[in-house]
């Protein structure tokens, strides 16, 4: 059973997901709030925790996992299961984060008038402190900021392609298992260093 209170934790755990994409490309180590956060999926215990902060009976969600992952989600948020094209939430297991890239072609943008209906990415990846560097400006980045990223996959390009016609684009929240999160909103610029 877990010990992730569904009232003050995810209360806890959303603000410190504003503050992260508030201030982007800064990295969050959530493990005060999330440790507790055991439902027996096959995601990190902060990805199963940002599920059930973020999904409710009025959001959609994607899994890119194994089936147990789904039913269990679907089980604990009530939330609606979409494909990658209309899910407001795609959440992508560390076994699949080589599915980056797909996931951002295809995922929601939102439109001009209701960019706010374009979809949230969180992935899993290997770490959000260690991996190749890259250099982020933008809104909350005082400047410029490097950060690294260690995944599996070339993303980047595609990133940035989606998230050309500000105000629609995709947000991008990174988690590794070390209990930290990192947040790309579309209005940061990242480049390779």
């Amino acid at each position: 059973m877990s010990k992730f209170h569904k009232v003050f934790d995810t209360q806890k755990l959303f603000r410190q997901l504003l503050n992260s994409m508030a201030y982007a490309a800064t990295v969050k180590n959530v493990h005060g709030i999330c440790n507790g956060c055991d439902y027996a999926m096959d995601l990190y215990k902060s990805t199963q925790a940002i599920a059930i902060s973020l999904l409710d009976t009025d959001t959609s969600y994607c899994v890119l996992g194994n089936k147990n992952i789904d039913e269990k989600i679907a089980m604990i948020t009530y939330c609606q299961k979409k494909g990658i094209e209309n899910a407001d939430y795609i959440f992508i297991a560390n076994e699949n984060q080589f599915e980056l890239p797909r996931v951002l072609e295809y995922a929601k943008v939102g439109t001009l008038i209701d960019p706010h209906s374009s979809a949230t990415i969180i992935v899993e990846c290997n770490s959000c402190t260690t991996g190749k560097t890259y250099s982020c400006k933008g809104p909350g980045i005082k400047e410029r900021k490097e950060i690294k990223i260690n995944i599996n996959c070339d993303w980047l390009d595609i990133r940035n392609e989606k998230n050309i016609e500000f105000p629609m684009g995709v947000d991008i929240i990174f988690v590794d298992r070390n209990y930290n999160l990192l947040a790309l909103p579309r209005t940061t610029q990242v480049e390779r260093v």
